[in-house]
């Protein structure tokens, strides 16, 4: 007789490009949420340092590597890049140029206002509608809720503070992160 084994679904790929280690932790984080939801999603969580800090060049690389990727005949099945809105400071003008370029290549940039920290500050409860102003004051107001916070945090790190309910409530109040987890299935 013969044995038939359980159909696993297939992990469907994803690309996220990271300024830095703690996007790439917090990339994988996510990718550990998703999958303990029943999502089957690879998250190919890639830092595009260096060259990090200008926009522009984060979006470059990241085009780079997906096209590096892809000849290896990775196939994505959603494209992002998380860059810090600061780093527009006195460039507002070049954000719809580089939205335009992500998207006409199948990107999609979330923006982290104003940084990557604010981002993990919101993820905490009653910190939902802080807006720091600045990198310095998110780091500030991230280590008064969360002491041993130090860059960079990866996942491990991240599931010790938080879980699905802190993904849900950055999802109310962040629309790139909130578009990311519709794309890929996420149930709210």
């Amino acid at each position: 007789m013969k044995r038939h084994r359980p159909h696993i679904p297939l992990r469907r790929a994803v690309f996220v490009g990271c300024e830095g280690q703690s996007e790439v932790g917090y990339a994988n984080f996510l990718k550990d949420i998703l999958n303990d939801t029943g999502l089957h999603i690879h998250i190919d969580a890639r830092s595009l340092s260096p060259g990090a800090g200008d926009p522009r060049s984060l979006l470059l690389s990241a085009l780079k590597e997906i096209r590096q990727r892809e000849s290896r005949r990775v196939s994505y099945f959603r494209k992002f890049i998380l860059i810090d809105k600061d780093r527009l400071a006195g460039r507002e003008d070049s954000r719809s140029i580089l939205e335009s370029t992500a998207s006409q290549n199948g990107l999609k940039i979330i923006w982290q206002d104003p940084c990557h920290e604010a981002v993990l500050l919101r993820h905490f409860e009653k910190c939902d509608r802080l807006r720091p102003a600045t990198s310095d004051s998110a780091i500030t107001e991230l280590q008064r809720r969360w002491p041993e916070y130090k860059k960079p945090m990866n996942r491990t790190q991240l599931h010790k503070r938080l879980d699905i309910s802190n993904v849900r409530r950055i999802a109310s109040v962040e629309e790139g992160l909130r578009n990311l987890l519709i794309d890929l299935g996420f149930q709210f």
